[in-house]
């Protein structure tokens, strides 16, 4: 039987100003996410930072007592980020005054986890979670035999241990800082979920983040279901996985992490009001892009339902107004650059508009006889087009596909690290007529020395009618440890000055391109001056 309702206790343990250790600077962050998570899944919890060891050892017993005395059916909780090695097939958490220089007393000046883990599981209670955040390139105690990583253990009965990287492993941990507890916020929101798969869908987002890098890895002996948010009955509710007022649950959290989970919780949805309320709640989100071609898809493909029949139609906005084609412009049957051609409108001719596609660039326009289609916003303006028909489209038309060849500079930033990048556009030897390839380089800007360089292939289209650029990423060309390949949607701007979009990989941003007259990449001072 899945774990009754009942008290949901959490202890969140961050240390990383250590006396005798390399500072953690991402701690505050990891521990920041993790509470305000636990909070919106009804968690009462309690968050303490840069413990000695007396002070550590103390609170996990007194954690212990109190999920005990709490009840049967509680939930409790451990979430530690810090420093922690093994030694001698034992695991050890690391306090910030610890000074490990003898292997005899090892246990003296650190925590023992198994100790640890006793204090947790002889409590009464049934549902007990313990989540270690530990650095894999860590050095502590190595000079005493330590290796890296933590050692694997069984986990005690009625007990899930879950480690950020499988046992015994030592990974360059600075391009993933942060990442293991951002993929444990976005899924833990998701209702329906087990426990168990939880962490199965974190390994699966990690790995993928990570190219296969970094494997999170747990240990359960729990003995039934448990559900953080909410078993597949219940009905979700958005108050369930960010709260009834978002801003309230989540204050002080980075809002990316509001943005992540909330993007979780609906991108499997089939219902198109869940893609625009994420819209119009995040008009500048991480999947922005994929959330507005996702709501037309679910639109044209009849997943929306009108009352008068079953058939697919977008969210529209009415409006009451007559603007005038700027120029030649094709009307469609859908809100869509990929709709029918219904019919073609000459530069200069009069429209009845009848409303505006939600969170999209498209208008609804009456062609009579209640006949209704859709004209891309951008073709339509409220005085008629220059006299001049030439300089009216070289105004408004977005560039030719042979104007975007070449190569493209700009910067974009992942997980907190702004990042140069150039892409170089070229026409592929085959292939239909709006084919493109690129190569997408990224390399360090001043601010971030440490981000490594490397190169991958891209392949994709270019929409000539309203500029659109979608970009998949294929095979490595120069791939550096750790680092993860991305997608791209974006458009250019009209008169091929630069091009703008979103890079399409969670906790990664807009960017913004321009053309580099002199090649090679730009300096800090050029990007700035963009």
């Amino acid at each position: 039987m899945p774990a009754a309702a009942g008290e949901r206790l959490a202890l969140v343990i961050g240390n990383g100003d250590y006396d005798h250790a390399a500072p953690l600077a991402h701690v505050q962050s990891d521990m920041a996410v993790m509470a305000d998570t636990l909070r919106s899944l009804d968690f009462d919890v309690e968050t303490l930072t840069d413990l000695d060891r007396a002070a550590m050892q103390a609170t996990i017993e007194a954690f212990g007592r109190r999920i005990d005395q709490a009840g049967k059916e509680t939930i409790g909780l451990m979430f530690y980020a810090g420093h922690g090695f093994q030694l001698d097939g034992s695991n050890y958490l690391l306090p910030v005054d610890a000074e490990i220089r003898d292997a005899a007393k090892v246990g003296e000046a650190a925590i023992d986890l198994d100790l640890a883990l006793a204090e947790i599981a002889f409590a009464a209670n049934d549902h007990k979670l313990v989540i270690l955040d530990v650095p894999a390139d860590q050095s502590v105690g190595r000079d005493l035999g330590a290796k890296p990583g933590l050692a694997a253990i069984d986990a005690p009965m009625g007990t899930l241990v879950a480690f950020n990287v499988q046992p015994g492993i030592e990974l360059e941990s600075t391009p993933y800082e942060g990442l293991y507890p951002l993929a444990l916020a976005s899924v833990m929101a998701k209702p329906g979920f087990t426990v168990e798969q939880v962490f199965q869908e974190v390994r699966l987002d990690v790995v993928e983040a990570t190219d296969g890098v970094q494997i999170p890895w747990e240990a359960s002996a729990l003995t039934s279901p448990v559900y953080l948010a909410g078993p597949p009955a219940e009905q979700r509710t958005r108050s369930v996985m960010i709260g009834g007022d978002r801003g309230r649950a989540f204050a002080g959290v980075d809002p990316r992490t509001v943005d992540l989970v909330f993007w979780t919780s609906i991108k499997d949805s089939e219902d198109p009001s869940d893609f625009a309320e994420y819209l119009n709640d995040f008009p500048d989100g991480v999947f922005r892009a994929l959330a507005q071609r996702r709501l037309e898809s679910l639109e044209d493909s009849g997943a929306a339902a009108i009352e008068d029949d079953d058939e697919a139609a977008p969210r529209v906005e009415t409006i009451d107004e007559r603007l005038i084609t700027q120029r030649r412009a094709n009307v469609r049957a859908e809100p869509s650059s990929s709709g029918v051609i219904v019919a073609t409108l000459e530069p200069n001719q009069t429209v009845e508009v009848t409303g505006e596609v939600v969170a999209s660039d498209w208008f609804r326009v009456s062609l009579g006889a209640e006949i209704e289609a859709y004209i891309w916003a951008p073709l339509l303006g409220t005085t008629p087009p220059p006299a001049d028909l030439e300089v009216g489209l070289l105004a408004t038309l977005p560039p030719s596909k042979s104007t975007l060849l070449g190569q493209w500079h700009g910067e974009y930033q992942c997980q907190w690290d702004s990042i140069g990048f150039t892409l170089d556009i070229a026409d592929p030897p085959t292939g239909a007529a709006e084919a493109i390839d690129a190569v997408f380089s990224f390399y360090p800007l001043p601010g971030t020395p440490s981000h490594p360089a490397g190169s991958f292939a891209m392949s994709g289209d270019y929409d000539p009618e309203d500029g659109t650029i979608i970009l998949k990423s294929g095979d490595w060309i120069d791939r550096p440890l750790g680092l993860q390949r991305h997608d791209l949607a974006g458009r250019a701007q009209i008169g091929g000055a630069a091009i703008a979009g979103r890079i399409e990989t969670p906790g990664c941003s807009e960017f913004h391109l321009a053309r580099d007259s002199r090649g090679g990449q730009p300096t800090a001072q050029t990007l700035s001056a963009q």
